[in-house]
C-alpha cells in the first residue's frame, strides 16, 4: 500500500468491504438487498449533486432534449433518466469489482505468518489493479450521471489519476517488494485496470457524455 492509503487507514475500510461482500455472496435476497441499498443510497446522493449543481454556472450535456418535470428547484429532462441509467450501471458494476477484490484481499499484498505474498490468482489474474478500477467505475458512473460538464471533467481526471496510483504503487511498493516475482506477474497481465470490454464500455460512455457539449 502507499503512504497515504497507510495514513487513511484503508486497510480498516477493506476488512469492513470484506464484510459485506461476504453478505451480497450469500445470494439470493442478500443480492437484491445489496442492490437495493445501492439504489437508495445513489438517488439521493444524485438528487443533492444535481441540487448543489442547478445554481451552479456549468454547460449540461445533451441540453436540448425535452424537459419532462421539476423536482424542486431541479429540471428533470429525458437525458437526465438516460444519465441516471448508466450512471447507476456503472456505480453497480464498479460495487461488483469492488466487492470481489476487497473479499480476495485487503490489499495488493497480504501475509502468510510473516511473509508478504502477491496474489495472481482471482480477479488479480485478469487485471492487475483491481480495487483502482473499481473506483474508476463507481465515481465516474456518478459523476458521469450528473450530465454535466464539471461531472464529466471530474471523471477524466479520475481515471487519469488512478492510473498514475497505480502506477506509482507499481514502482514505489510492489516491483521493490516482490522484484522478479512481480515483474513475470506484470508480463502475464499487462493489463492495469481493464479488461478490454469494460475499457471500451466506460470509453463509450465518456465519448457519448463528450459527444453532448454539441448536441
Amino acid at each position: 500500500m502507499l503512504n497515504y492509503e497507510k495514513k487513511l487507514h484503508f486497510d480498516q475500510h477493506y476488512q469492513k468491504l470484506q464484510e459485506i461482500s461476504a453478505f451480497a455472496r450469500r445470494g439470493g435476497w442478500h443480492q437484491a438487498a445489496a442492490l437495493l441499498l445501492a439504489a437508495v443510497c445513489y438517488a439521493p446522493l444524485y438528487y443533492g449533486a444535481k441540487y448543489l449543481l442547478a445554481p451552479c454556472p456549468d454547460l449540461p450535456l445533451w441540453q436540448h432534449t425535452a424537459l419532462w418535470f421539476w423536482a424542486g428547484p431541479v429540471p428533470v429532462y429525458l437525458a437526465d433518466v438516460l444519465y441516471f441509467a448508466c450512471g447507476f450501471m456503472l456505480f453497480c458494476w464498479g460495487g461488483i469489482r469492488l466487492g470481489a477484490a476487497g473479499a480476495q484481499t485487503p490489499g495488493k499484498a497480504h501475509t502468510v505468518g510473516a511473509r508478504p505474498t502477491l496474489l495472481t490468482g482471482g480477479i488479480y489474474a485478469k487485471v492487475r489493479h483491481p480495487m483502482y478500477s473499481a473506483f474508476i467505475l463507481l465515481q465516474s458512473g456518478f459523476l458521469l450521471s450528473l450530465r454535466s460538464l464539471a461531472g464529466l471533467v471530474l471523471a477524466l481526471l479520475i481515471v487519469a489519476g488512478q492510473y498514475v496510483n497505480a502506477a506509482a504503487e507499481e514502482r514505489r511498493t510492489l516491483l521493490p517488494l516482490f522484484g522478479e516475482t512481480y515483474t513475470a506477474y506484470r508480463a502475464k497481465v499487462p493489463r492495469w485496470l481493464f479488461r478490454h470490454g469494460e475499457a471500451a464500455l466506460l470509453l463509450l460512455a465518456i465519448l457519448l457524455s463528450a459527444a453532448g457539449l454539441f448536441f
